[in-house]
């Protein structure tokens, strides 16, 4: 069998090729330089995100400690017999 019509080979020989030039693209100042400043907005994103969820939290806690103490003050508040009444329906 001929080397020439060996897949084989011709895969070897392929991937020897684009690891090489791989190699180059990956490691060239402009790729480089690329992935850097892709890793850079990346990060401000995160921190953008992370900001905001924070952000969210601290409303949602807040809503929820008023609501706490709405709950609490409600709790305190002894009905009227108008609140009874109208619960019951005995106005009828």
């Amino acid at each position: 069998m001929s080397l020439l019509k060996n897949k084989a080979v011709w895969s070897f020989i392929g991937g020897a090729l684009a690891v090489t030039v791989g190699k180059d693209v990956v490691t060239s100042k402009k790729a480089k330089k690329l992935y850097a400043e892709g890793l850079a907005k990346g990060f401000m994103i995160k921190d953008n995100l992370q900001t905001t969820y924070e952000d969210i939290q601290e409303e949602a806690m807040d809503i929820y400690e008023d609501a706490k103490e709405i709950h609490r003050k409600e709790l305190l508040v002894e009905p009227s017999c108008d609140d009874i009444c109208e619960v019951e329906d005995c106005n009828d």
